[in-house]
């Protein structure tokens, strides 16, 4: 008879197709940590995405306050009418990229009051070179003292400083965001390979138990066949 009761032979099998189980949920558990991990890079990009684009849209407002400014000088040197309609087309790219800013930054807590004085200094600028253009030809002394005169153009120097401090603002809020999911992502990936480790133990184990305990089982019955009565009795002469 075998010297390990049969009872612990089917434990030790059984045993071994416990840890095969278990392998294979750790193993759709370490898939599960990597694909985490792919979304936390692709979200990490999105992030990047979105602050380029933040930053596109502010370049847009710099320059169509420089293209306001521009079109009313241009009239002023030389009475082309042309300018009085690039004016117009000028003011109303200002306002439109001044809003498609706003509207891309909504979920911007960090970036809301900034952009909200820059919104007034935007009219404010807007306004006062809508008025110049509307004089007409032949002004450029009035025109000239505006563009040249600090109070009258700081409402223009007070939004490209805004402008300046949110480009800051993003660029700060961007690189904490990436060294917050390239932690997470580095965090999750050392999580999924420990799990990965884990299910290769949990395998090899359980596929060990189970060829012992078969092979166990195997020398088990050959044994038992070997001294049943019936076969004893076959080999006497």
């Amino acid at each position: 008879m075998s010297s390990v009761p049969r009872h612990h032979r089917m434990d030790l099998r059984e045993l071994g197709m416990s840890a095969l189980f278990a392998a294979v949920v750790l193993f759709v558990a370490a898939m599960f940590m990597l694909s985490r991990n792919v979304s936390q890079l692709t979200e990490s990009y999105g992030w990047v995405e979105k602050s380029n684009a933040i930053l596109q849209r502010m370049y847009n407002v710099e320059l169509k306050i420089a293209g306001v400014e521009m079109t009313v000088r241009g009239y002023a040197l030389t009475s082309n009418p042309m300018f009085v309609r690039m004016h117009r087309q000028n003011h109303d790219k200002l306002l439109a990229a001044t809003k498609a800013l706003g509207d891309l930054i909504a979920s911007e807590p960090a970036l809301q009051g900034d952009y909200a004085k820059l919104r007034m200094l935007v009219i404010q600028h807007d306004t006062l070179y809508a008025s110049l253009i509307a004089l007409g030809p032949g002004h450029q002394d009035i025109v000239g003292e505006a563009i040249t005169n600090p109070s009258k153009r700081h409402p223009r120097t007070l939004a490209i400083v805004t402008l300046n401090s949110m480009r800051n603002k993003e660029q700060s809020l961007l690189a904490e965001r990436q060294a917050a999911a390239e932690h997470k992502a580095k965090a999750t990936y050392r999580l999924a390979i420990s799990i990965a480790g884990l299910a290769f133990l949990a395998g090899t184990l359980g596929f060990a138990l189970t060829l012992f305990g078969r092979r166990r089982q195997e020398q088990a019955d050959v044994r038992r066949q070997a001294s049943s009565p019936l076969l004893r009795e076959a080999r006497r002469p």
